[in-house]
């Protein structure tokens, strides 16, 4: 998340994490359409199960970013410029896309939308945004702890984690969300998610899987997505047999389910070791650094409201060999439209020196409160 990288080629950058950044926001782009899309719920059997599949593709594409967020964040140095960076982003567009349908739809947007737009963390306007501001402020911590625990510690802590994903969703069905993990939508599983991208980082994972690595991680990451699939037919028809009702039907498919997490990790450790040519490598740096735009803008709620919501109903409808290649071009337009819209966004803050701004204004505040403590 942020803007680790400029549009350039750095030959000491994992283009691999950089290009899982790029296909996570496409896997986001690709839920939003089918589910806010309409697509998901066709009428026609095949083209569910084809949406429903695509779907479940998807579905870990938030937890490679927060994944990914720790991976990156181990070794990098904090500063809470950054999150103001971000917010600058993020407000950048909830304000300017409000003031835009103000100004088209006057009676759609009120004075408190628009004052909201500001602070986008406290409005909730998007929730992964929110949950990570507040995680961003634990990173140092965070990080103390993976580089001074023990491997053999860090490891304990994760699979205590592995197993308590395996038991939540049971325990959430008889005493409530306990541990308010809310099926992954939440500060607490998204810091989960950052110390186990660190550990990663810092010690690697099967290691001494070397040969076929990517393509292996590949196969487990799809095993996964099928187990995950299989499961929303035959979980209900076991639970109905057993329970005389439908439960636990959707218990996989959660943030914080054992398969989704165990795909997004396959993800991450195929994407770690890809080794891309220099052509690659320059669309992968351009697109690196936008694709938070895509999910601010795409996600914005008027653009979410009045473009996705229900507006891909009839590709629905259409005949499966229509329909894929269809769902499939309308993901990476919107990827494509977006990503050329936060380049506007990027060059304007990279005119005004936004990120450097920030950067001096905190370490005078640091420097001011250095001096004071004397």
């Amino acid at each position: 998340m942020g803007e680790y990288a400029k549009i350039s080629v750095n030959s000491s950058r994992n283009y691999g994490i950089d290009a899982l950044r790029s296909v996570s926001m496409l896997m986001v782009v690709m839920s939003h359409v089918l589910v806010m899309g309409g697509i998901l719920y066709s009428s026609n059997p095949i083209n569910h199960l084809i949406a429903y599949f695509l779907e479940i593709s998807s579905f870990c594409a938030v937890n490679c970013y927060a994944l990914i967020s720790g991976y990156v964040g181990i070794y990098s140095k904090y500063k809470i410029s950054n999150l103001a960076f971000l917010w600058c982003r993020v407000a950048f567009y909830t304000v300017s896309i409000n003031i835009l349908f103000k100004c088209i739809a006057p009676e759609s947007i009120d004075n408190q939308t628009l004052i909201s737009s500001f602070f986008p963390v406290f409005s909730n306007q998007y929730w992964y945004f929110t949950a990570y501001a507040l995680m961003f402020l634990f990173i140092p911590i965070l990080n103390e702890g993976i580089c001074r625990l023990s491997e053999n510690s860090i490891r304990i802590i994760i699979y205590a984690v592995i197993a308590m994903s395996v038991i939540y969703p049971f325990v959430t069905d008889k005493w409530g969300d306990i541990f308010n993990l809310n099926e992954g939508y939440s500060t607490l599983w998204l810091a989960i998610l950052y110390v186990i991208g660190g550990y990663i980082r810092k010690y690697g994972f099967l290691k001494k899987l070397k040969s076929h690595r990517t393509a292996i991680f590949l196969l487990l990451y799809l095993a996964f997505v099928l187990i995950t699939f299989v499961s929303l037919k035959v979980i209900p028809i076991v639970s109905e047999q057993i329970f005389g009702y439908i439960k636990y039907d959707k218990i996989l498919l959660q943030y914080n389910s054992i398969t989704m997490l165990s795909a997004a990790v396959c993800l991450l450790l195929a994407f770690e070791q890809i080794e891309f040519s220099s052509f690659w490598i320059k669309i992968i740096a351009f697109f690196s650094p936008l694709t938070f735009g895509v999910y601010t803008i795409h996600e914005q709620k008027q653009v979410r409201a009045r473009l996705i919501i229900n507006s891909f109903v009839w590709v629905a409808e259409l005949p499966a060999y229509l329909m894929l290649p269809l769902v499939i071009g309308i993901v990476i337009g919107i990827f494509l439209i977006c990503s050329i819209i936060d380049l506007v966004r990027h060059n304007l803050f990279k005119a005004f020196k936004l990120k450097k701004r920030l950067e001096l204004l905190e370490l005078k505040i640091l420097k001011s409160s250095a001096n004071n403590e004397i």
